[in-house]
């Protein structure tokens, strides 16, 4: 205890203190061991070291190993008894197996004998969750992974096994790791090979049984488990190294890129492109607020002038008008622009967050280059022909645009001008820019690899630290321009020998002498905080303050500081001070100059030995030394094996600070449209299936004698702003008529890529929406494809894959009202309108169960979670029956029609009608005027927020309870307080609203806060609807949709681009329908839309 160490430190007593403070070792094994059973252990066998030698050697037991001379039983005797505790024999022989199981366990050379065999043979095995069932498709990224049968472990290349822990942390698959069963029985069969007695009689055979039985314990049931959770670790931590080396390669190919340098005209050859003053002007699309951005930039990187054109990229109508106007004005002054400045490039950031608008905007600038090249030929740069305009990839210059160190750099200018000028300065200086973001820390925020979220912060950091001390160092930094211009600084940090506190210092230093600048390597050494100090001898201050770098960090970082125009030419090279002897000696060999005399030979005269050394027409005699020989020399004179230092040297003779970097070069089609899109392989190639808005029916051409040309197609637009195009024959595997006969303008579809249809110069995609391109099967076959070639994929669906309904239990007062029915689908369950909002009953909102319907064979029943205590049930006619018989009647009926539509089957009625609404019904939800509670409890809330705030009206969204399957529209419209109420439906269309459909539920809000009292002709019936009863189809459906019966020519739908009807026709102020609390705006704010 504590007195009794403190007693005993006390007495000085210091190691009874220690052993008192020990903590006590209360395992089964050191309670056997006190006991003296390990007595025993040489009869029980061999020992484990034995053991261990035995099973490395591969040499089986011991045929003169001596039996013992009596039974386990009479051994174990002689510990029986009330001062061991051992009651029985056979408790002593169970104490005993346990002690050797224990040591066999812990023997370093069994273990690392059994290690090598886990790492060998064990075995991956995964299968996709319902979860992951139904996001994992042959093209997700983690495909590969989803359904492994026996991988072995050591067949894991690369971050394979990263992925896996991936998908298995998102909850998209199972994971287990182990030895298989008939692995773990031949590595027992070896052990026992190894550690029992080889001989056959009945004691032998006694003392084996328990040998087996320790084997069992030791490696069966704890080694092999422990082993493979050690090896399951080593191959995370195994993977976690690939997906560092995958993150630096994708960072290398950021930051190890070659400036963009301009083609040189044949008259301006002799300057050569790396010597031509580059001047790029960087464009940065905006949407209006904030405008789209011009940035001039100097050859340095330093902004010389920005322009703002918010008309430029767009499309402006054909018929002209102001939109034309603006745009052409737009056009001018950037024409007016560009020619006051002069730039040699210009180049448009691309992201998927511009899309298509990057395009326009490059269209634009591409236009305003030809005008010049026609009329202005004299603004064109002396040294190129044209002014070449190109994309660049945007996720570097977006992020530098937000970082700390261009915030503080552009204070009085805004982000898009910020924006502009990273993009242009990443042009030119790829690594400059990305230690920029390095030294913030921002840099971690990008995204190199899809699993790069198993890496720590200090791992993402160290990509960066190894990749830009790499290619700086590579590259080398003008000591000079850093000093000058700030945003070149951070490239000194990552200078070998240096870092931010000695970057800092010596651009400080320098920067307080005069002129701000050092002419040679050696004035390097010389720098005190008062500037370049010529006196070496003085004795102000310590050594740091004299010098920030001092003579050990000076010779590490010496080759990579560059002084460009410097007195000396090696100076502005690779070749370190060290080696400035051995150069000067190559060079007069070269030239057959007298080394003696060029040693002591003034700056000047040995720089123009240097340039003369570098001039093309004498590379063949510098080509011709023999530095093997040199080198063989200098080696005898105790100087070390230095061949590969003098060949370094002569080509850096050659090209001074030659590029090493890949040169810069243009995006490719697919390049190109992933960046403009935000689209891969995974997420869009051929048999991927996508939804898509639908935007236009196009029908088909008509010849001047009135007949077809073609059949028509479907205009649809994916999220990610690529077109879509669905051919007329490609709608159904039916025979359609025509094209608003299957799909509507805002209708949400699936389909699926065909083979060849990435159309990557048209923008677009071509789909098919036939059931059977949407099937399961279809699906299979595209799967097959992709992974065939994949060793231990498995295509055959194992149990637990999709989700499986608990069973119900049936009781005996329960009237099912329905008759069950032999339908395969994950949605369907024979259960009652009672059961299905049961099972609904803890689910999210939106959910749907497909059951048998009441009203007989030919009709199904839909029920759909519509809040959390309302349920909307719905009728699904079935078509004709597949047979004749009853049998026949009872299966699924073609074809499907729900709410006035025909579909196939009950996919694609779930795609095309169930999802898109269900969609709908959640952003009502999400919307953030919805609220909670019946009428009278929306209308007491309104009118506390306009008590709180009288100068606003305020309004709502809610659920009816009123009437099932609608939304209630709540609004405050007259300072009389009184509450209005209308009704809107949510349908796959989008929102159905006074006889009109709006795509989103902002764009019917917009329309009610303009039009806040409906039209005559668009009034809701006088009487309300009645309620629905259970089980049937919504009665709102008939009576309340007045639309429903009237003709929809009288209020067209709104579409895509253009307000709704009565949107320009005299709104009221903003303030009569909005607030802080009414969802409008304050007062005093700018009126608008």
């Amino acid at each position: 205890s504590e007195r009794e160490a403190a007693a005993a430190a006390a007495r000085g007593d210091a190691k009874a203190a220690e052993r008192t403070l020990r903590p006590l070792n209360r395992t089964q094994y050191a309670h056997h061991i006190k006991k003296g059973l390990r007595d025993l252990l040489p009869l029980y066998g061999a020992s484990p070291e034995s053991l261990a030698e035995r099973l490395v050697s591969y040499r089986g037991g011991e045929e003169e190993s001596a039996v013992p001379d009596m039974s386990p039983e009479e051994a174990a005797s002689v510990y029986v008894g009330p001062e061991t505790g051992y009651e029985t024999a056979e408790h002593v022989l169970k104490a005993l197996t346990h002690v050797a199981a224990a040591e066999i366990s812990a023997e370093p050379g069994v273990r690392a004998w059994l290690r090598g065999v886990v790492r060998r043979k064990a075995c991956v095995w995964t299968q996709p969750t319902p979860a992951g069932t139904e996001a994992i498709d042959p093209f997700h990224p983690l495909a590969g992974v989803k359904r492994l049968q026996e991988k072995p472990v050591c067949d894991f290349d690369g971050s394979e096994f990263a992925a896996t822990l991936k998908a298995h942390r998102e909850g998209l698959i199972k994971l287990r790791i182990a030895l298989p069963d008939r692995v773990v029985d031949e590595i027992v069969a070896d052990a026992e090979a190894a550690y029992l007695l080889e001989q056959s009689t009945p004691l032998a055979d006694a003392w084996n049984a328990l040998r087996r039985e320790a084997i069992k314990r030791g490696i069966r049931q704890h080694l092999v488990k422990a082993l493979t959770r050690e090896a399951a670790i080593a191959m995370e931590r195994e993977a976690r190294v690939h997906v560092r080396r995958e993150c630096g390669e994708a960072l290398w190919r950021r930051v190890a890129v070659a400036p963009w340098r301009p083609e040189v005209r044949e008259d301006h050859a002799d300057v050569g492109d790396a010597s031509v003053d580059v001047r790029v002007l960087a464009a940065v699309w905006g949407p209006g607020d904030p405008p789209s951005t011009f940035a001039m930039l100097d050859a340095d990187g330093e902004l010389v002038d920005f322009l703002q054109c918010p008309n430029i990229a767009t499309r402006a109508p054909k018929s002209g008008g102001a939109a034309v106007a603006r745009q052409q004005a737009d056009l001018d002054r950037l024409l007016k622009f560009m020619i006051e400045h002069r730039p040699h490039m210009v180049c448009v950031a691309a992201s998927a967050a511009a899309g298509n608008n990057a395009r326009l905007l490059k269209e634009a600038v591409a236009m305003v280059v030809g005008r010049i090249v026609e009329d202005h030929a004299r603004a064109i740069p002396e040294e190129v022909d044209t002014i070449k305009v190109h994309f660049v990839d945007d996720v570097v210059p977006a992020l530098a645009g937000q970082c700390a160190a261009l915030r503080s750099e552009f204070v009085e200018h805004s982000h898009s001008v910020r924006h502009a000028v990273a993009l242009g300065r990443y042009v030119r200086d790829p690594p400059g820019v990305i230690a920029q973001l390095a030294s913030g820390g921002e840099a971690r925020s990008m995204t190199l690899s899809p699993l790069q979220d198993c890496l720590t912060e200090e791992e993402k950091a160290s990509v960066f630290q190894r990749a830009l001390v790499d290619v700086v160092n590579q590259i080398g930094v003008d000591v000079n321009a850093a000093v000058a211009h700030p945003w070149r600084q951070f490239g000194l940090r990552y200078v070998c020998g240096l870092g931010p506190r000695k970057a800092g210092a010596l651009v400080a230093a320098i920067r307080a002498g005069d002129g701000g600048a050092v002419e040679s390597r050696a004035e390097l050494l010389r720098v005190d905080s008062h500037g370049v100090n010529g006196d070496d001898d003085d004795d102000d201050g310590g050594a740091a303050s004299r010098n920030p770098l001092g003579p050990v960090v000076f010779r590490n970082a010496a080759a990579s500081l560059m002084i460009a125009d410097a007195d000396d030419a090696l100076d502005a090279t690779r070749v370190h001070p060290d080696e400035y002897a051995r150069c000067l000696e190559i060079v007069a060999n070269a030239l057959e100059y007298d080394y003696e005399q060029l040693k002591v030979a003034s700056a000047s005269v040995r720089r123009k030995a240097f340039e003369r050394a570098m001039d093309p027409e004498n590379w063949d005699k510098l080509a011709v030394l023999d530095l093997r020989a040199y080198a063989e020399y200098l080696a005898q004179q105790g100087q070390g094996w230095t061949l590969q230092t003098l060949r370094e040297t002569r080509v850096e003779l050659r090209a001074p600070y030659g590029e090493l970097r890949e040169p810069w070069r243009e995006h490719t089609p697919w390049e190109e449209f992933t960046l403009l899109t935000g689209e891969t392989a995974h997420t869009l190639c051929p048999g991927k299936i996508v939804h898509a808005t639908v935007k236009r029916l196009v029908p088909p051409r008509r010849d001047l004698d009135g007949s077809e040309i073609g059949t028509g197609h479907v205009v649809v637009a994916l999220d990610s702003g690529v077109t879509g195009i669905v051919a007329k024959e490609d709608l159904s595997d039916r025979v359609v008529e025509r094209l608003e006969h299957k799909v509507g303008v805002g209708q949400v579809i699936a389909g699926r890529v065909k083979p060849n249809g990435l159309d990557l110069e048209a923008n677009a995609v071509h789909l098919s929406c036939k059931g059977s391109a949407l099937s399961a099967e279809e699906s299979a076959r595209w799967e097959l494809q992709a992974w065939q070639h994949k060793r231990y994929y498995s295509f055959t669906p194992l149990d637990g894959e999709k989700p499986k309904p608990k069973p119900r239990k049936k009781k005996q007062n329960e009237n099912r009202g329905f008759i069950a029915r032999n339908i395969d689908h994950p949605l369907f369950q024979n259960v009652s309108f009672q059961g299905a909002q049961k099972f609904l009953l803890g689910k999210d909102i939106g959910e749907v169960v497909l059951r048998p319907s009441s009203k007989g064979v030919a009709m199904l029943s839909m029920t759909l979670k519509f809040s959390n205590d309302s349920y909307v049930h719905y009728d699904i006619k079935e078509g004709a029956k597949p047979g004749v018989g009853h049998t026949a009647n009872l299966a699924l009926g073609s074809p499907l029609t729900l709410e006035g539509a025909e579909y196939e089957d009950l996919d694609e009625v779930y795609a095309r009608h169930i999802e898109p609404m269900v969609k709908h019904i959640r952003a009502a939800h999400a919307h953030r005027k919805f609220r909670l509670g019946d009428k009278r409890e929306v209308d007491l809330r309104l009118k506390a927020e306009m008590n709180r705030a009288p100068n606003t009206r305020p309004y709502a969204i809610s659920v009816s309870k009123e009437h099932e399957g609608v939304f209630c529209l709540s609004a405050i419209l007259s300072k009389t307080g009184n509450v209005h109420h209308e009704y809107f439906a949510c349908k796959p269309e989008g929102f159905r609203f006074r006889r009109m459909e709006f795509p989103t539920v902002e764009r019917m809000l917009s329309y009610f806060k303009v039009n806040p009292k409906p039209a005559p002709q668009a009034a809701r019936p006088a009487a309300a609807p009645p309620q629905a009863p259970m089980g049937a189809a919504p009665a709102y459906a008939a009576q309340y949709d007045a639309y429903a019966q009237a003709p929809m020519g009288t209020y067209p739908p709104a579409q895509y681009g253009q307000p709704p009807p009565g949107y320009y026709g005299g709104a009221p102020p903003v303030q009569a329908y909005g607030g802080y609390y009414g969802g409008g705006k304050p007062p005093g704010a700018p009126r608008g839309p």
